[in-house]
Protein backbone atom coordinates (compact mmCIF):
# COMPACT_ATOMS: atom_id res chain seq x y z
CA UNK A 1 0.00 0.00 0.00
CA UNK A 2 1.40 3.42 -0.96
CA UNK A 3 1.83 6.23 1.56
CA UNK A 4 -0.98 8.12 -0.16
CA UNK A 5 -3.38 5.18 0.20
CA UNK A 6 -2.38 4.70 3.82
CA UNK A 7 -3.19 8.35 4.55
CA UNK A 8 -6.52 8.08 2.74
CA UNK A 9 -7.42 5.17 4.97
CA UNK A 10 -6.85 7.38 8.03
CA UNK A 11 -10.06 9.31 8.66
CA UNK A 12 -8.37 12.19 10.51
CA UNK A 13 -6.13 12.83 7.49
CA UNK A 14 -9.09 12.85 5.09
CA UNK A 15 -10.97 15.29 7.30
CA UNK A 16 -7.91 17.55 7.53
CA UNK A 17 -7.52 17.60 3.75
CA UNK A 18 -11.20 18.40 3.31
CA UNK A 19 -10.94 21.29 5.80
CA UNK A 20 -7.89 22.62 3.94
CA UNK A 21 -9.76 22.55 0.63
CA UNK A 22 -12.91 24.32 1.83
CA UNK A 23 -11.28 26.53 4.47
CA UNK A 24 -11.43 26.26 8.23
CA UNK A 25 -14.08 28.93 8.73
CA UNK A 26 -16.47 27.37 6.23
CA UNK A 27 -15.95 23.91 7.73
CA UNK A 28 -16.54 25.28 11.24
CA UNK A 29 -19.71 27.02 10.02
CA UNK A 30 -21.00 23.78 8.49
CA UNK A 31 -20.37 21.85 11.70
CA UNK A 32 -22.13 24.45 13.86
CA UNK A 33 -25.19 24.30 11.65
CA UNK A 34 -25.28 20.52 11.21
CA UNK A 35 -24.80 19.67 14.88
CA UNK A 36 -27.99 21.50 15.82
CA UNK A 37 -29.91 18.40 14.70
CA UNK A 38 -28.49 16.64 17.77
CA UNK A 39 -30.80 18.68 20.01
CA UNK A 40 -34.01 17.35 18.43
CA UNK A 41 -36.11 14.65 20.02
CA UNK A 42 -35.93 10.94 19.13
CA UNK A 43 -38.25 9.39 16.55
CA UNK A 44 -39.58 5.91 17.25
CA UNK A 45 -39.89 3.80 14.12
CA UNK A 46 -41.64 0.46 13.73
CA UNK A 47 -39.66 -2.74 14.29
CA UNK A 48 -38.15 -4.53 11.32
CA UNK A 49 -40.79 -7.30 11.30
CA UNK A 50 -43.77 -4.93 11.32
CA UNK A 51 -46.38 -4.95 8.56
CA UNK A 52 -45.27 -1.55 7.24
CA UNK A 53 -45.72 -1.09 3.48
CA UNK A 54 -42.09 -0.03 3.09
CA UNK A 55 -38.79 0.12 4.93
CA UNK A 56 -36.33 3.01 4.76
CA UNK A 57 -32.60 2.54 4.11
CA UNK A 58 -29.82 5.12 4.51
CA UNK A 59 -26.15 4.55 3.68
CA UNK A 60 -23.78 6.35 6.04
CA UNK A 61 -20.35 6.39 7.72
CA UNK A 62 -18.15 8.71 9.79
CA UNK A 63 -17.90 11.46 7.18
CA UNK A 64 -21.61 12.00 6.64
CA UNK A 65 -23.41 10.64 9.71
CA UNK A 66 -24.74 14.08 10.69
CA UNK A 67 -26.10 14.58 7.18
CA UNK A 68 -27.72 11.15 7.34
CA UNK A 69 -29.40 12.21 10.57
CA UNK A 70 -30.73 15.36 8.90
CA UNK A 71 -31.98 13.38 5.90
CA UNK A 72 -33.76 10.80 8.05
CA UNK A 73 -35.20 13.31 10.51
CA UNK A 74 -36.57 15.65 7.87
CA UNK A 75 -38.07 12.70 5.97
CA UNK A 76 -39.73 11.06 8.97
CA UNK A 77 -40.98 14.35 10.40
CA UNK A 78 -42.62 15.61 7.22
CA UNK A 79 -43.79 12.15 6.10
CA UNK A 80 -45.29 11.46 9.54
CA UNK A 81 -44.71 7.70 9.25
CA UNK A 82 -42.98 5.11 11.42
CA UNK A 83 -41.66 2.67 8.81
CA UNK A 84 -38.66 0.53 9.82
CA UNK A 85 -35.31 2.26 9.37
CA UNK A 86 -31.90 0.74 8.65
CA UNK A 87 -28.62 2.64 8.58
CA UNK A 88 -26.23 0.70 6.33
CA UNK A 89 -22.66 1.46 7.36
CA UNK A 90 -20.57 1.92 4.23
CA UNK A 91 -17.20 2.52 5.88
CA UNK A 92 -15.87 3.32 9.31
CA UNK A 93 -18.51 4.51 11.79
CA UNK A 94 -17.36 5.08 15.35
CA UNK A 95 -19.37 3.48 18.12
CA UNK A 96 -19.99 6.92 19.60
CA UNK A 97 -21.60 8.15 16.39
CA UNK A 98 -23.55 4.93 16.02
CA UNK A 99 -24.90 5.41 19.55
CA UNK A 100 -25.96 8.94 18.61
CA UNK A 101 -27.86 7.67 15.56
CA UNK A 102 -29.47 5.05 17.78
CA UNK A 103 -30.50 7.67 20.35
CA UNK A 104 -32.32 9.64 17.67
CA UNK A 105 -33.90 6.53 16.13
CA UNK A 106 -34.06 4.05 19.04
CA UNK A 107 -35.63 1.25 17.00
CA UNK A 108 -33.46 1.68 13.92
CA UNK A 109 -31.04 -1.00 12.82
CA UNK A 110 -27.40 0.00 12.37
CA UNK A 111 -25.83 -2.58 10.11
CA UNK A 112 -22.02 -2.73 10.08
CA UNK A 113 -20.23 -4.21 7.04
CA UNK A 114 -19.24 -7.52 8.67
CA UNK A 115 -22.74 -8.14 10.00
CA UNK A 116 -24.29 -7.22 6.65
CA UNK A 117 -21.93 -9.53 4.76
CA UNK A 118 -22.73 -12.37 7.15
CA UNK A 119 -26.41 -12.06 6.25
CA UNK A 120 -26.22 -11.11 2.59
CA UNK A 121 -23.36 -13.16 1.17
CA UNK A 122 -24.82 -16.61 2.04
CA UNK A 123 -28.08 -15.59 0.36
CA UNK A 124 -26.27 -14.46 -2.78
CA UNK A 125 -24.32 -17.73 -2.90
CA UNK A 126 -27.44 -19.83 -2.43
CA UNK A 127 -29.12 -17.95 -5.27
CA UNK A 128 -26.09 -18.42 -7.51
CA UNK A 129 -25.55 -14.65 -7.81
CA UNK A 130 -21.76 -14.84 -7.91
CA UNK A 131 -21.21 -11.74 -10.03
CA UNK A 132 -23.45 -9.70 -7.76
CA UNK A 133 -21.50 -10.98 -4.76
CA UNK A 134 -18.20 -9.95 -6.36
CA UNK A 135 -19.34 -6.44 -7.30
CA UNK A 136 -21.02 -5.91 -3.93
CA UNK A 137 -17.59 -6.43 -2.36
CA UNK A 138 -16.05 -3.90 -4.76
CA UNK A 139 -18.61 -1.12 -4.50
CA UNK A 140 -20.05 0.22 -1.26
CA UNK A 141 -22.86 1.79 -3.32
CA UNK A 142 -24.23 -1.69 -4.03
CA UNK A 143 -25.33 -1.92 -0.39
CA UNK A 144 -28.07 0.57 -1.28
CA UNK A 145 -29.48 -1.84 -3.84
CA UNK A 146 -28.63 -5.46 -3.06
CA UNK A 147 -28.73 -5.39 0.75
CA UNK A 148 -32.00 -3.47 0.87
CA UNK A 149 -33.68 -6.08 -1.33
CA UNK A 150 -32.38 -9.03 0.68
CA UNK A 151 -32.68 -7.71 4.22
CA UNK A 152 -35.95 -5.82 4.14
CA UNK A 153 -39.13 -7.59 5.19
CA UNK A 154 -41.45 -4.96 3.74
CA UNK A 155 -43.00 -5.16 0.25
CA UNK A 156 -41.18 -2.00 -0.83
CA UNK A 157 -37.94 -0.30 0.05
CA UNK A 158 -37.21 3.42 0.11
CA UNK A 159 -33.55 4.38 -0.25
CA UNK A 160 -32.49 7.80 0.92
CA UNK A 161 -29.08 9.39 0.39
CA UNK A 162 -27.59 11.38 3.25
CA UNK A 163 -27.35 14.58 1.17
CA UNK A 164 -31.12 15.05 0.81
CA UNK A 165 -33.33 17.35 2.86
CA UNK A 166 -37.14 17.42 2.98
CA UNK A 167 -39.08 20.66 3.34
CA UNK A 168 -42.72 19.50 3.22
CA UNK A 169 -44.82 16.34 3.16
CA UNK A 170 -43.55 14.03 0.40
CA UNK A 171 -47.05 13.00 -0.67
CA UNK A 172 -46.05 11.59 -4.07
CA UNK A 173 -43.28 9.49 -2.54
CA UNK A 174 -45.58 8.19 0.20
CA UNK A 175 -48.22 7.19 -2.34
CA UNK A 176 -45.55 5.47 -4.45
CA UNK A 177 -44.09 3.66 -1.45
CA UNK A 178 -47.50 2.33 -0.46
CA UNK A 179 -48.44 1.33 -4.00
CA UNK A 180 -49.27 -2.37 -4.27
CA UNK A 181 -48.06 -2.24 -7.87
CA UNK A 182 -44.54 -2.83 -9.11
CA UNK A 183 -43.58 0.56 -10.56
CA UNK A 184 -40.26 1.98 -9.38
CA UNK A 185 -39.92 5.72 -8.69
CA UNK A 186 -36.74 7.76 -8.99
CA UNK A 187 -35.40 11.28 -8.69
CA UNK A 188 -34.50 12.92 -12.00
CA UNK A 189 -30.81 13.82 -12.10
CA UNK A 190 -29.18 16.98 -13.48
CA UNK A 191 -27.77 14.88 -16.33
CA UNK A 192 -27.05 11.23 -17.12
CA UNK A 193 -24.23 9.79 -15.01
CA UNK A 194 -23.62 6.09 -15.68
CA UNK A 195 -20.65 3.75 -15.90
CA UNK A 196 -21.43 2.89 -19.53
CA UNK A 197 -22.87 4.88 -22.43
CA UNK A 198 -26.45 4.35 -23.64
CA UNK A 199 -25.06 3.25 -27.00
CA UNK A 200 -22.89 0.58 -25.39
CA UNK A 201 -25.83 -0.65 -23.29
CA UNK A 202 -28.03 -0.88 -26.37
CA UNK A 203 -25.44 -2.91 -28.23
CA UNK A 204 -24.53 -5.12 -25.27
CA UNK A 205 -27.91 -5.68 -23.58
CA UNK A 206 -30.47 -4.68 -26.18
CA UNK A 207 -31.84 -1.84 -24.00
CA UNK A 208 -30.93 1.78 -23.41
CA UNK A 209 -30.79 2.74 -19.73
CA UNK A 210 -33.45 5.24 -18.73
CA UNK A 211 -31.73 8.63 -18.90
CA UNK A 212 -31.14 10.92 -15.91
CA UNK A 213 -31.99 8.47 -13.15
CA UNK A 214 -30.59 9.48 -9.78
CA UNK A 215 -30.52 6.63 -7.28
CA UNK A 216 -30.31 8.95 -4.26
CA UNK A 217 -34.05 8.78 -3.63
CA UNK A 218 -35.90 5.70 -4.83
CA UNK A 219 -38.72 3.36 -3.99
CA UNK A 220 -38.84 -0.06 -5.59
CA UNK A 221 -40.89 -3.20 -5.16
CA UNK A 222 -39.13 -6.27 -3.77
CA UNK A 223 -41.44 -8.49 -5.86
CA UNK A 224 -39.66 -7.46 -9.04
CA UNK A 225 -36.73 -9.56 -10.36
CA UNK A 226 -34.03 -6.98 -9.62
CA UNK A 227 -31.47 -9.47 -8.35
CA UNK A 228 -31.66 -11.68 -11.43
CA UNK A 229 -31.41 -8.63 -13.69
CA UNK A 230 -28.42 -7.30 -11.74
CA UNK A 231 -26.67 -10.65 -12.16
CA UNK A 232 -27.45 -10.63 -15.88
CA UNK A 233 -26.13 -7.13 -16.46
CA UNK A 234 -22.97 -7.74 -14.43
CA UNK A 235 -21.91 -10.38 -16.91
CA UNK A 236 -20.22 -7.45 -18.63
CA UNK A 237 -17.28 -6.34 -16.46
CA UNK A 238 -17.28 -2.89 -18.08
CA UNK A 239 -20.38 -2.02 -16.10
CA UNK A 240 -18.60 -2.36 -12.77
CA UNK A 241 -15.39 -0.52 -13.70
CA UNK A 242 -16.72 2.61 -11.97
CA UNK A 243 -17.53 1.54 -8.42
CA UNK A 244 -19.23 4.86 -7.67
CA UNK A 245 -21.70 4.68 -10.59
CA UNK A 246 -22.32 0.96 -10.96
CA UNK A 247 -25.38 0.94 -8.65
CA UNK A 248 -27.00 3.90 -10.39
CA UNK A 249 -26.31 2.36 -13.79
CA UNK A 250 -27.93 -0.90 -12.72
CA UNK A 251 -31.02 1.00 -11.57
CA UNK A 252 -31.22 2.70 -14.97
CA UNK A 253 -30.86 -0.61 -16.82
CA UNK A 254 -33.46 -2.30 -14.63
CA UNK A 255 -35.78 0.66 -15.19
CA UNK A 256 -35.53 0.00 -18.92
CA UNK A 257 -36.84 -3.53 -18.37
CA UNK A 258 -39.34 -2.93 -15.56
CA UNK A 259 -42.09 -0.33 -14.93
CA UNK A 260 -40.57 2.94 -13.72
CA UNK A 261 -41.44 6.61 -13.33
CA UNK A 262 -39.84 9.82 -12.13
CA UNK A 263 -40.98 11.67 -9.06
CA UNK A 264 -42.24 15.17 -9.91
CA UNK A 265 -39.74 18.01 -10.32
CA UNK A 266 -40.54 19.23 -6.80
CA UNK A 267 -38.07 16.50 -5.80
CA UNK A 268 -35.05 18.41 -6.96
CA UNK A 269 -31.45 17.43 -7.64
CA UNK A 270 -29.39 20.59 -7.95
CA UNK A 271 -26.03 22.21 -7.28
CA UNK A 272 -27.43 25.74 -7.67
CA UNK A 273 -29.24 27.89 -5.08
CA UNK A 274 -33.01 27.86 -4.80
CA UNK A 275 -35.84 26.10 -3.03
CA UNK A 276 -38.40 26.38 -5.81
CA UNK A 277 -38.76 24.72 -9.19
CA UNK A 278 -38.14 26.54 -12.48
CA UNK A 279 -41.81 27.61 -12.52
CA UNK A 280 -41.79 28.76 -8.90
CA UNK A 281 -43.36 25.78 -7.10
CA UNK A 282 -41.97 25.15 -3.61
CA UNK A 283 -39.83 22.04 -3.58
CA UNK A 284 -40.63 19.02 -1.43
CA UNK A 285 -37.07 17.71 -1.21
CA UNK A 286 -33.67 18.75 -2.48
CA UNK A 287 -30.70 16.52 -3.18
CA UNK A 288 -27.39 18.37 -2.77
CA UNK A 289 -24.82 16.27 -4.68
CA UNK A 290 -21.09 16.95 -4.85
CA UNK A 291 -19.05 17.64 -1.70
CA UNK A 292 -18.59 19.88 0.21
CA UNK A 293 -22.34 20.66 -0.31
CA UNK A 294 -22.09 24.20 1.03
CA UNK A 295 -25.67 24.94 -0.02
CA UNK A 296 -27.02 22.02 1.98
CA UNK A 297 -25.87 23.81 5.13
CA UNK A 298 -26.33 27.52 4.44
CA UNK A 299 -29.47 27.17 2.30
CA UNK A 300 -31.25 23.93 3.21
CA UNK A 301 -30.49 23.47 6.90
CA UNK A 302 -30.71 27.18 7.63
CA UNK A 303 -34.11 27.35 5.91
CA UNK A 304 -35.36 24.52 8.09
CA UNK A 305 -33.91 26.12 11.23
CA UNK A 306 -35.56 29.44 10.41
CA UNK A 307 -38.88 27.66 9.91
CA UNK A 308 -38.56 26.27 13.42
CA UNK A 309 -37.91 22.69 12.34
CA UNK A 310 -35.50 22.04 15.21
CA UNK A 311 -38.21 22.95 17.69
CA UNK A 312 -40.89 20.81 16.07
CA UNK A 313 -42.56 18.34 18.39
CA UNK A 314 -41.28 14.98 17.13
Amino acid sequence: MTVRNRLRAWNAWVVLRRVQRMGFLRHFQHQLIARRILYTRPIRTAPRDSDAPASVHVLTWDRDWLLALWAAKTFYTYADIDWPLTFHVGGRLSRRRARSLQRHFPRSRILYPDAAAAEVEPQLRSLGLTRTLRVRRQSVMMLKFVDCLLLSRSPRVVTLDSDILFFSTPEELLVAAQDAGTTAYYNRDIATYYSITPEYAQKRFGVRPVAEINAGLTTISRSQPYLSLIEEFLEDDTLSNDSWLVEQTLHALCAARLPSRFLPNTYLVSVTPGLTTAVGDPIVAKHYPSAPRHLMYVEGMMELIERGFLGVRL
